[in-house]
């Protein structure tokens, strides 16, 4: 695995992707560390491409130091990485963040994450730690316009292989406004007879449906999110024979973006 290091392309314009700058995202957190991020996407004129645009903050939440702080990236053949990431400070006191910004272009749809691998030293002792950054929804993420009804029909067609995924709970911020889901995935309809702030109620089994397919690809998704009570979610991608290791990443994608 590698990532092609390159200068940032010039004359960008800013513009929001329908996951991005949402809200911040922990991707990982012990005793003693902390690590959350926020993505953008932006346009460059000169190459008529999107790029993503992430920033990285790693926080010491304990009362002691920490030393010689180390993150290190890596991804595969279809990305590159056109700033490289500013040198983490490694000395961080009690609730002291430090920040880190790279931009990120595809050659081709990735389906891997951005793997991060890390270590850090606390009275003598050090601690490795790991996490993943979702890339695919930011990028090649595109929903249909399809009504409620013609939804539940190919939700059912028996060429369609149901992925499930265990109960977990929801981030918190998704139910504090009711169309929050709206807001990271266009087109999405409601599947439960129109009462849009059930969640908010506490009514159960609250349903909303997309479908999406990934640019470049021969391919089309179909996802259910149930909601089973006030912070537990479960999600289901209807997917074909041909498509299953790419319906497999997109659930777990889907999952790292609304779980706690």
């Amino acid at each position: 695995f590698f990532l092609v290091i390159r200068r940032p392309p010039r004359s960008t314009q800013s513009r929001s992707s329908a996951a991005s700058d949402v809200y911040k995202r922990q991707v990982y957190q012990d005793g003693i560390i902390q690590v959350a991020f926020t993505s953008s996407n932006f346009y460059d004129k000169s190459t008529q491409k999107t790029f993503l645009k992430l920033d990285l903050v790693s926080l010491n939440k304990s009362s002691y130091q920490v030393s010689k702080l180390r993150v290190d990236y890596d991804g595969d053949e279809n990305i590159s990485l056109w700033v490289k990431p500013e040198k983490l400070q490694e000395n961080l006191s009690s609730n002291q963040p430090t920040k880190q910004q790279m931009i990120i272009g595809f050659n081709s749809v990735p389906y891997s994450f951005i793997k991060a691998e890390g270590e850090y030293l606390v009275r003598g002792q050090k601690t490795f730690f790991a996490f993943t950054l979702p890339v695919t929804v930011n990028k090649f993420f595109n929903t249909k316009v399809v009504g409620s009804y013609d939804f539940e029909n190919y939700f059912k067609d028996r060429q369609f292989i149901l992925l499930k995924s265990d109960h977990f709970e929801v981030d918190q911020q998704l139910l504090q406004k009711p169309y929050m889901l709206e807001q990271l995935f266009q087109n999405v309809i409601q599947l439960d007879g129109g009462q849009g702030y059930g969640v908010k109620n506490g009514l159960k089994d609250l349903q909303y449906g997309c479908s999406f397919y990934l640019d470049h690809q021969d391919n089309d998704f179909l996802a259910k999110f149930i909601f089973r009570s006030q912070k537990v979610m479960v999600l289901q991608l209807a997917t074909r024979q041909g498509q299953l290791e790419v319906g497999e990443y997109l659930l777990q994608t889907l999952m790292f973006l609304l779980k706690q």
